[in-house]
This record gives C-alpha cells, structure tokens and sequence, in this order.
C-alpha cells in the first residue's frame, strides 16, 4: 500500500565477533554494531525460551558438482552441520539426529532433500 512504513528489518549475528548487522531503511545495506563485552554477546539475538526453542534440521545431497555431496545443517546444543560423501550412511545420520531431537523436543521442521527433491519432510505437529 502506498505510505505504509513497515517496522521490521533483517538483523543477523556474526558467530566469530558477535557483531550485529541491522538492513538499513530502504536499501539492502547493513549497519554494523559491535558488542561492549564479546562474552556476553553470543545470544543476543536467542529466542526467549533458550534451549528449549525447536529448532530445524536440512539436509542436502547432490550426486555431481559439489566438493562434499551431503550436507546436514542443525542446531542442537551450538550450530552444527556434517558432511558426507555417501548418501546412505547421510540418511541414517539425518534420521538419528531427528530421533534425538524428537526425544529432546528441541525440534520443529527437518527436511531432506536429494538433487533438489524433497525425500523426506517432518513436522512438529506430525509425521
């Protein structure tokens, strides 16, 4: 709609310094703002309900043009990921670290997906 302002922006968090990086009104720049103490810092940006927010899990597996074929992404305890160079031992990491998860409660969404196409999908609310 014509004058509406909108009141969010994107803001990321570096994980090495801790810098907050805020998009700038009206462009796709970022203004850069660094912490007075770097210790205290590191969840700034944490969901309210700490390590009990549920969290994601992607995987991705490519049979040619990529360096490492597989890749899963999650965050469990710190951000992690794991690669793999071989598509069964990949499925059955993904699959334990869902049940681990499951039991924790610490997840919401997984996903993985084989040369683009979804494979397997889970949500919170259902298998």
């Amino acid at each position: 709609m014509p004058g509406m302002v909108t009141f969010t922006r994107k803001m990321y968090q570096c994980v090495h310094c801790q810098r907050l990086y805020v998009e700038k009104i009206g462009s796709y720049d970022l203004a850069c703002f660094e912490p007075e103490d770097q210790s205290d810092a590191k969840h700034i940006l944490s969901s309210i309900k700490g390590a009990k927010y549920r969290r994601s899990i992607s995987a991705e597996w490519y049979d040619e043009g990529m360096e490492s074929r597989g890749l899963i992404r999650y965050h469990h305890v710190e951000n992690e990921q794991e690669r793999h160079d071989d598509w069964d031992e990949m499925l059955r990491a993904y699959h334990a670290v869902l049940e681990k998860m499951k039991q924790d409660k610490t997840v919401r969404y997984a996903v993985i997906r084989k040369n683009g196409l979804v494979v397997h999908e889970w949500h919170e609310d259902g298998d």
